[in-house]
């Protein structure tokens, strides 16, 4: 597994870091905590692999199959972190939605504009692979998520943590 993210580095895809977001018209309604900040890099990791694997079919790579058995894989910590998202953006109602699936686009966007390579398809194949197991923990797919998105797409600012004074 380390193996992999270090290929993360050695293919540049680490620097995504770098593409700054900026609060949209859509933003949420309160500062985004460390949970949502998780949450959001899951949630957009899960996004990058959808986008590479629809990228890298045009050169021959079909990732479709181990696409899908991440996400089967994957599900309940995907799905948990669709809920906290949905949480950060609100949680009350069809306004939510159109936040969130604006966010959702931006988040695609983003990962669409990457050209598609051999070694970033086979890197994407691998990880897919190896997030594709049934053994696969929760634990797991946040420690690629890591590598992979450094800093998610937020639409508003981090929580300031402050210390008390004891």
């Amino acid at each position: 597994m380390s193996g992999l993210l270090r290929r993360f580095a050695g293919l540049g895809l680490l620097p995504i870091a770098a593409m700054i977001a900026t609060p949209s018209a859509q933003a949420s309604s309160g500062c985004w905590d460390d949970d949502a900040v998780t949450a959001a890099r899951v949630m957009e990791f899960q996004i990058a692999m959808m986008v590479a694997t629809l990228r890298c079919t045009a050169l021959n790579f079909n990732l479709e199959s181990d696409f899908k058995r991440f996400a089967e894989a994957n599900k309940p910590a995907l799905k948990e972190a669709d809920l906290r998202l949905k949480k950060q953006f609100g949680d009350a109602g069809k306004g939510v939605n159109v936040g969130y699936q604006n966010y959702q686009t931006k988040v695609s966007n983003r990962h669409s504009i990457r050209d598609a390579t051999v070694p970033t398809c086979s890197l994407f194949r691998d990880v897919a692979a190896e997030l594709g197991k049934d053994q696969t923990s929760a634990a797991t797919l946040t420690s690629f998520a890591n590598a992979l998105i450094p800093e998610p797409l937020l639409d508003g600012a981090r929580c300031v943590r402050t210390v008390s004074a004891q």
